[in-house]
């Protein structure tokens, strides 16, 4: 007989109980729309002008509090969520597009994080290719980014994936995790 001895501190408390909160308030959150896009501008550098953006989700409650991305994204990556979140996030920008078109403003591209989930849900093309339908928006606005380590679970799948998303005219960028050093030039 052997016996198994878990010690519980507080710090391990208090995430227990933020990731049980984050996990039973996110369908009604979701329900309710309090995960929001926020734009993060993409400029050229050597031009200086905007080309595109990078929708960022925040989930700011009723009250205006936050919850944090790095409490929430991790989990739901881990539970499955995420599949709807990106779908949610994609449905945000189009009808974000689709007001900006239909007011006259100038619109660039924007990226919309996919997790590895959805990536491999069998109606995710369909599922995008019904919200670009929806609100009328031309595909090539719409980035769809997904993790390096989405891109190496299975390749061969990943290329038909990617093939039949360039078909449908969307752009598909690789958001790689690890920091990148470019060397200044003068």
């Amino acid at each position: 007989h052997e016996s198994t001895f878990v010690f519980f501190n507080d710090a391990m408390f208090a995430q227990e109980t933020t990731r049980h909160l984050i996990e039973s308030n996110m369908h009604f959150a979701l329900s309710k729309q309090e995960f929001k896009a926020f734009l993060q501008p993409k400029f050229d550098l050597k031009t200086g002008i905007l080309h595109s953006a990078e929708a960022l989700v925040r989930w700011i409650r009723p009250d205006g509090s936050m919850v944090y991305p790095d409490q929430f994204i991790p989990l739901f990556e881990k539970n499955g969520f995420s599949a709807k979140l990106d779908i949610y996030m994609v449905e945000i920008i189009c009808r974000t597009l689709r007001t900006w078109i239909d007011i006259g403003y100038p619109v660039v591209p924007i990226s919309v994080n996919q997790s590895r989930i959805l990536f491999y849900h069998p109606n995710y093309i369909h599922e995008l290719q019904s919200i670009i339908e929806k609100y009328q928006i031309d595909p090539s606005l719409i980035i769809l980014e997904i993790t390096e380590g989405t891109a190496f679970d299975n390749t061969s799948e990943m290329n038909e994936i990617i093939i039949q998303l360039h078909q449908l005219g969307f752009e598909v960028s690789m958001d790689v995790l690890e920091a990148v050093i470019l060397p200044l030039t003068h």
